[in-house]
């Protein structure tokens, strides 16, 4: 059931981005300015970010949290919401219980819950960055991963940046960091956005995350061709 699920949404998603490709090559309209050009590559970004996302946590389950309680079936269930903010309240402090918090109000994909989803793996993050707590390295660094996540669906960029620097700080080689740290970069500095997303079609030839890392390149060199190219030079 859940990969029936999976499939369909990634589905849905690629019918979605065909369709709106085509029209945009059948329909002849003037050049887009480069401010909006980017706010639809950030779009296109936010949608292969999100197949990637959830295909990486179909495919690498244990490198997760494994709890189930954001998965899109239940994301309506008032007892699932119930039980958690009731664990929460009892438990404001815990470690695991702020990650499924976060996980659930994050996997639902709501805008207005990126906030509570932010607030929580905030929590995580800070418990898992004192060492006192003994958290495990790669546990610490999929909470900052979640909590970058989070800000990069909820517009904060700079933020998702830092959080993306801190893990490939530690783990110059993660393919997955490397990934979203370019799309978070693709407005702010499009030519470090390439480096970072080359990177990736290099390190993870010939799988997923290579794919959309090639996509997002391509949608970054076709944004920057000046849209005054091959027009008539004007008459004196």
């Amino acid at each position: 059931m859940e990969t029936e699920t999976f499939e369909k949404e990634n589905s849905q998603k690629t019918a979605i981005l065909e369709k709106s490709a085509k029209a945009t090559t059948e329909v002849a309209v003037p050049p887009l300015p480069q401010g909006l050009r980017y706010l639809m590559l950030g779009l296109l970004i936010l949608g292969i970010s999100g197949a990637v996302i959830f295909a990486f946590v179909r495919l690498n389950p244990a490198k997760l949290v494994t709890s189930t309680v954001g998965t899109q079936e239940n994301c309506a269930d008032p007892v699932t919401e119930n039980r958690l903010r009731d664990t929460l309240s009892k438990s404001p402090n815990d470690f695991a219980t702020l990650v499924d918090w976060g996980d659930y109000n994050s996997r639902c994909r709501k805008p207005a819950d990126y906030l509570s989803a932010i607030s929580s793996y905030q929590g995580a993050t800070r418990l898992a960055d004192n060492p006192a707590n003994n958290i495990q390295t790669e546990t610490r660094l999929e909470v900052h991963l979640n909590l970058g996540l989070a800000y990069l669906y909820n517009g904060n960029f700079k933020a998702a940046q830092n959080e993306f620097h801190l893990i490939l700080n530690e783990q110059p080689k993660n393919t997955f960091a490397l990934l979203v740290l370019g799309g978070a970069l693709v407005k702010e500095d499009p030519q470090q956005a390439l480096i970072y997303l080359k990177q990736v079609v290099e390190l993870a030839s010939g799988t997923q995350l290579a794919t959309n890392a090639q996509a997002l390149i391509d949608g970054i060199n076709k944004s920057l061709v000046p849209t005054n190219l091959g027009s008539p030079t004007p008459k004196p």
